[in-house]
């Protein structure tokens, strides 16, 4: 899945072509490095797109991975908490 940094807020968007979403559209982390996570799907004419925006709290890096039917993505603050 395409994954993107975007800044003004910091956050990371995953799309997810022909993707569905299950559960809450807004998740509170309130982690080191993360502090929400957002989810939406867009049904157009031609396509379906799920999204998924994860607010970044701090610089850091990110992975994302298909596990089966599931993503997972890992996000590492470039920073550790003191």
């Amino acid at each position: 899945a395409p994954a993107y940094r975007l800044d003004r807020p910091a956050r990371l968007v995953v799309d997810i072509a022909n993707g569905t979403l299950e559960g809450d559209d807004l998740i509170d982390v309130d982690s080191w490095a993360v502090g929400q996570i957002a989810s939406t799907e867009y049904n157009g004419s031609h396509a379906r797109l799920a999204r998924v925006m994860i607010g970044l709290k701090r610089a850091a890096t990110y992975d994302v991975k298909a596990e089966g039917n599931n993503l997972l993505v890992t996000i590492t603050a470039d920073e550790a908490p003191k």
